[in-house]
């Protein structure tokens, strides 16, 4: 009956570092398919030129805006070399105080978030 317990409490006891090295897995290793939503995340946790402040894509997902904080930005013509990574390359540059990247790429991760999304 004593084994039974030091087993029980030392599975508990792991359940939140199994989580937590989940939680990090997903956020930085672990893909998923891209969609609308989850690819203008992505761009924008990628694009990183200025304060970001929104990313756009169409629905075909062929086309992504990323917009800074001084009210400019640049649109990109967006590659999908699988089912959750992307290759962008710039096609129009509106940004007045930075000069976007030529190109980006990334992947869509399973949990995209950040630290500061939480604390936000």
């Amino acid at each position: 009956m004593r084994t039974w317990t030091i087993w029980l409490v030392a599975i508990v006891a792991s359940l939140p570092f199994a989580f937590a090295w989940f939680a990090l897995a997903a956020n930085s290793v672990i893909r998923a398919p891209a969609d609308e939503r989850s690819l203008e995340v992505s761009i924008y946790r990628t694009a990183g030129f200025g304060l970001l402040m929104d990313a756009d894509c169409d629905h075909a997902l062929t086309r992504c805006s990323v917009y800074d904080d001084s009210g400019g930005g640049a649109t990109y013509v967006m590659t999908r070399r699988n089912r959750s990574c992307w290759e962008a390359r710039r096609i129009e540059n509106f940004s007045y105080e930075v000069d976007p990247p030529l190109t980006l790429d990334g992947c869509v991760r399973l949990w995209q978030w950040s630290l500061l999304d939480v604390l936000i």
